[in-house]
């Protein structure tokens, strides 16, 4: 078991990344910043995935957002700077699954591509698949 703590550094000198890899995968609390020094995100993970909250804020220092992860699962989130939801990410175990939706900084949806277990599919593949895997998450008419 190699346990290794890691730091990058924003061209102005300031920290930009801190935490602890576990075998190359993050481990406990993950921090990064902007490079006025403000905290960007803080996510906690175990073992490589995310597991707990996390949090977005801008670079005032406002909270953006936060989202819950258990194990991998949840829906992961990440926002604009003023404040516009930037995308939301459902996963399974730590692999995208299911319906990852992005908006641009105006709130107007950009796009939706379709994941089961880390890898994408059509619309007719993940239709076809949400009859027989109880994992996947239904958006009604699609």
């Amino acid at each position: 078991m190699s346990t290794e703590r890691k730091q990058t550094f924003h061209k102005n000198g300031g920290l930009r990344f801190e935490g602890t890899l576990l075998n190359g995968k993050p481990h406990g609390t993950i921090r990064e910043y902007h490079d006025n020094g403000q905290l960007k995100i803080e996510t906690s993970y175990i073992d490589g995935c995310q597991h707990g909250w996390s949090r977005q804020w801008d670079r005032e220092g406002r909270l953006l957002g936060e989202f819950e992860m258990l194990n991998g699962s949840g829906e992961a989130k990440s926002w604009y700077e003023n404040g516009a939801l930037a995308g939301s990410l459902p996963m399974f175990e730590g692999l995208f699954h299911g319906k990852v939706r992005s908006w641009d900084e105006k709130g107007e949806r950009a796009g939706s591509l379709f994941f089961v277990r880390g890898r994408k599919v059509s619309l007719k593949r993940y239709n076809e698949l949400l009859k027989t895997d109880p994992t996947l998450p239904s958006y009604g008419e699609l």
